[in-house]
């Protein structure tokens, strides 16, 4: 969650950090920096140990590893595109004051979520036998019918 924290509020709490404390800035902007790399790592260890305990069946890692970079990008892109909204567009504080911050909050954690499902789903239809084949057929090289 902090990670997920520090990709939606970095750059306000970084500008935050620079006026009040500009001893930290430094460090600040480093980890702000660096936050992409180690919120993918984190991400996709956290899911697939979510896909992997979280079911009631058993499954292998290498089957979870799909969903989990896919969740791991759509958190990442989510996150990135919620922050330059926040950043850019929103004024929601001068109509609804300091609800604003508990609306935002769960708005995100709500889409969070949805992108967590779906991650999920798309480990399940790869583990779906039938699927993998039919795809396997699409992609197969027609045969060499020609005469010799």
């Amino acid at each position: 969650i902090i990670t997920m924290i520090l990709f939606v509020f970095g750059n306000r709490l970084y500008i935050w950090i620079e006026k009040k404390v500009p001893i930290l800035a430094d460090m600040a902007l480093l980890i702000i920096s660096v936050r992409t790399l180690i919120g993918l790592v984190t991400l996709v260890i956290f899911f697939v140990l979510i896909y992997l305990f979280i079911p009631n069946r058993k499954a292998k890692v290498m089957q979870e590893i799909p969903g989990a970079l896919f969740s791991a990008a759509g958190w990442m892109g989510f996150s990135y595109a919620f922050s330059f909204y926040i950043d850019n567009f929103s004024n929601f504080s001068a109509t609804y004051g300091s609800l604003t911050v508990i609306v935002l909050f769960m708005l995100w954690m709500y889409f969070l979520m949805y992108i967590l499902f779906i991650g999920a789903q798309f480990n399940r239809l790869l583990e779906d036998k039938q699927f993998v084949t039919h795809i396997k057929s699409i992609y197969k090289k027609p045969e060499d019918k020609s005469i010799n």
